[in-house]
Order: structure tokens, then sequence, then C-alpha cells
């Protein structure tokens, strides 16, 4: 069942709660295959590179250095 399903599910049966974390969950995902998208058209424009070029592995990496530095910051 995809989180569209279980969305309308919840939404169907009342349940207010539950419809929302399944409707956040869905815009993060979109909201962070966008930013991957745009991190790779950044990367490729100040590096001269085709986005080819740049693998899901460079894209996980720089995720793991700024959740890394955000976690930091939180606890200054």
């Amino acid at each position: 069942m995809t989180n569209i399903d279980k969305l309308i599910d919840a939404i169907s049966s009342g349940k207010a709660g539950t419809s929302k974390d399944i409707f956040t969950d869905i815009i993060n995902d979109k909201l962070t295959s966008a930013l991957d998208a745009k991190r790779i058209d950044v990367a490729s424009d100040f590096y001269g590179t085709n986005k080819e070029d740049i693998e899901d592995e460079d894209i996980q990496d720089f995720e793991d250095e700024s959740a890394g530095t955000e976690e930091e910051l939180q606890d200054s």
C-alpha cells in the first residue's frame, strides 16, 4: 500500500492525526527529492560537471556532513 493509499484510508476513517503524519511524510519525501535534484544542479554548475557524473553516494555524503553540522548547532 502506498503512502497516498494510506492517506486516503486515514482521511476516510476520520483519523486526523494519522492523516497529518502521513501527509507530512509524503511532503517530506517530495521535498527531499527536490532538494537532491537541486543539489545536483548546483554542484554541476559550480564544478562544471555533468549531472550524470554526480552519484547518489556524493549526495548522501553531503547530507551526512550537513546533518552533523545541524546537530552541532542545536547543541550550542
